[in-house]
């Protein structure tokens, strides 16, 4: 049954089941670093009140003030992307369809969106679909034959890494005008991020106690270690000067290769009543957004 495909937990992918997707909260900040590499996280904004005790995740940038987000209010079964102004909060649905969709990522040509759609085919079939920002038609999927996309990372208009569901969990390179594409590696978690010259960082998870975040030449396929991951945690982001952010419970972590010998924190969001930071986005000036996991 379709329902029973759907209910999936925060950290991991949609065709892992478990009873109810959880509750999380979404903020946004404003962030500064001085020339010293302090951070100066303020003007702190509750953004998911809308939707409270609901499903509010996977925060992705579309413009400066805009985010999309995957969302599913209470008691319902379908999960849909949404997008909320950072500024005057103003929300609109953007998906609403028999499927459900998560992930959404703005796409390369910036007219586009991208997002994994578990598809109301009988078979929870998830795969990689492409739709307008106008929504001026009713999207397309993307390598159709390539099934268990999880998420995704896109590099270039048309090369992307998937992260393909199984045991191991895989990351490929696929191609999407040509069809091709090429295995990079196994046993990976689902943080990834484009780097400068079309290199890609993700998580590769070598034991269940050792996670690192590796580089990955997407020419030459050749991956080196950046640094070994804050425990448990698979999410961050790479800011403009190479700076990684990680988050652990309710704190904020940075790490710059060749400056830094091991992860500092930079922030304690506990006092705005955050417990448990999942995701964090970032909008390449000063707004990040951080979703925070209820009941931890």
């Amino acid at each position: 049954m379709k329902n029973f495909f759907y209910l999936i937990l925060l950290m991991i992918l949609p065709s892992f089941l478990i009873a109810q997707l959880p509750a999380t909260d979404v903020y946004s900040f404003q962030m500064q670093i001085d020339a010293q590499g302090n951070f100066k996280f303020y003007k702190a904004k509750y953004l998911s009140k809308h939707n409270k005790n609901g499903y509010n995740n996977q925060p992705a940038f579309i413009d400066d003030k805009t985010i999309y987000l995957s969302t599913r209010r209470p008691g319902e079964t379908q999960t849909e992307i949404e997008s909320l102004n950072l500024y005057d909060r103003k929300k609109k649905q953007v998906t609403a369809t028999p499927d459900s969709e998560y992930s959404p990522t703005l796409m390369p040509d910036k007219k586009h969106f991208s997002c994994v759609r578990v598809e109301n085919d009988g078979k929870e079939t998830q795969r990689l679909w492409k739709f307008p920002l106008n929504r001026s038609n009713n999207g397309e999927a993307l390598l159709y034959d390539l099934q268990g996309v999880g998420y995704h990372c896109w590099l270039t208009a048309n090369k992307v890494a998937l992260f393909i569901v199984g045991e191991p969990h895989r990351l490929v390179l696929a191609n999407v005008t040509t069809g091709e594409v090429i295995e990079l590696t196994s046993k990976i978690g689902r943080g990834m991020q484009a780097l400068s010259g079309g290199n890609l960082a993700y998580i590769q998870k070598l034991s269940d106690s050792s996670w690192y975040i590796k580089e990955v030449n997407t020419q030459s396929l050749r991956s080196t270690i950046i640094v070994e991951t804050l425990e448990g945690s698979e999410d961050f982001i790479v800011l403009e000067d190479g700076t990684y952010l990680m988050a652990k419970g309710p704190k904020i972590y940075s790490y710059k290769s060749k400056v830094d010998s091991d992860w500092k924190q930079v922030a304690d969001l506990s006092n705005y009543g955050i417990r448990d930071i999942t995701r964090i986005a970032f909008n390449g000036q000063q707004t990040l957004v951080v979703v925070d996991k209820k009941g931890s």
